[in-house]
C-alpha cells in the first residue's frame, strides 16, 4: 500500500514501485473510475486498449468510461 498527499494545486505523484509495477510513462493516459467511495486507476498503454476497455458503465459510477458526467436518469 501507498499512501499520497494531494498537493494545493490538486495533484498526486505517482510511487515509483506503482509506477515500476505497471510500466507507467510521462504522457500516458490514466482513466479514474469512480465505484461508490472508491477510484479504480487503470494506466491506458494504448489506444487499443482503451477500446478494449470500454464497456457499459457500472450503476456505481458517476462517469462513462471516457470520463464525462452522466445524466442522474444515467447512473
Amino acid at each position: 500500500m501507498c499512501v499520497v498527499t494531494v498537493s494545493s494545486r490538486y495533484q498526486i505523484t505517482i510511487p515509483k514501485e506503482i509506477r515500476e509495477r505497471f510500466e507507467v510513462k510521462p504522457g500516458q493516459k490514466v482513466l479514474f473510475i469512480p465505484r461508490g467511495k472508491t477510484i479504480e486507476i487503470v494506466f491506458i498503454h494504448s489506444d487499443a486498449e482503451f477500446v478494449e476497455l470500454e464497456r457499459p458503465h457500472s450503476k456505481n459510477s458517476e462517469f462513462s468510461p471516457a470520463g464525462t458526467m452522466l445524466e442522474n436518469s444515467e447512473v
